[in-house]
């Protein structure tokens, strides 16, 4: 693996993770009842030891797997958010696809703490000698009927521009294609009943790929990283991860 040059070695922000692939495991609040609907789309800040807000954007599915990551690539998962007004668990940071933290690390862990509302989810976390904050508010993504167009979608790997992954998708939700490190890409998406939150199953197969994974994505007509030259299209966002590797890409529908 490359190593990454310009990343923050604890640039640390979540993926809100949950019954998916992330590498937490912790609970936000046990067994108390729903209080809060938390499932959609968020974006948001983070900072580390009070340095520059970076923007991050997130996917949260109710009692399931969730994520948030900055335009590097870093992603990070949270523990399982049940609609609870209190975040307390396990912070997990993932390297971009193809990359490495400083340490020559994929992943690290931190303590983390916080608060859940209908609109808000804020929270600081620390470890290996670092702390940090987030912030995450809720947005709208897409204003249309979320659905799977069927097709080429022509990918890119958050923060790596030139390191493209293409698939081609089936009506049924299923899909393969290839990446730029050699890697075959397969699984499902499936929508979360009407919501623009989408079920992700995928396995990256390979020598040295990431395996089995699991996340979420979402549809938009936005190019958030700019990796098409803000054409316009329907635009689809995929995060995924397992207990060793993560990833983000952004995908235009052809």
């Amino acid at each position: 693996m490359k190593s990454l040059k310009y990343l923050v070695l604890l640039a640390v922000a979540a993926l809100v993770g949950c019954g998916g692939g992330g590498g937490s495991s912790s609970s936000s609040t046990g067994t108390n009842p729903v209080t809060y609907d938390i499932q959609g789309t968020w974006s948001g800040t983070y900072n580390i030891s009070g340095g520059t807000a970076n923007p991050v954007t997130a996917e949260i599915a109710q009692r399931g797997y969730g994520f948030f990551y900055d335009n590097t690539g870093v992603v990070y998962v949270l523990p399982t958010l049940d609609g609870g007004p209190v975040l307390s668990g396990t912070l997990t940071a993932y390297a971009p696809a193809g990359y490495t933290f400083q340490n020559g690390q994929t992943m690290e862990q931190f303590s983390v703490t916080g608060s859940v509302s209908n609109t808000t989810i804020s929270g600081t976390f620390s470890g290996n000698g670092e702390t940090g904050s987030f912030s995450l508010t809720t947005t709208t993504a897409f204003s249309g009927t979320p659905s799977i167009i069927a097709g080429q979608w022509q990918g890119y790997y958050a923060g790596t521009s030139s390191s493209a992954v293409d698939i081609t998708m089936n009506a049924d939700g299923s899909f393969s294609g290839s990446d730029a490190f050699g890697c075959t890409i397969t699984g499902t998406m499936t929508q979360i009943q009407s919501a623009n939150l989408f079920q992700v199953t995928a396995d990256s197969s390979g020598n040295g790929c990431a395996g089995p994974l699991s996340g979420l994505a979402f549809e938009s007509t936005s190019d958030y990283f700019n990796l098409f030259g803000g054409a316009s299209g329907t635009y689809y966002y995929v995060g995924v991860s397992n207990t060793s590797n993560a990833f983000v890409a952004e995908f235009l529908a052809q």
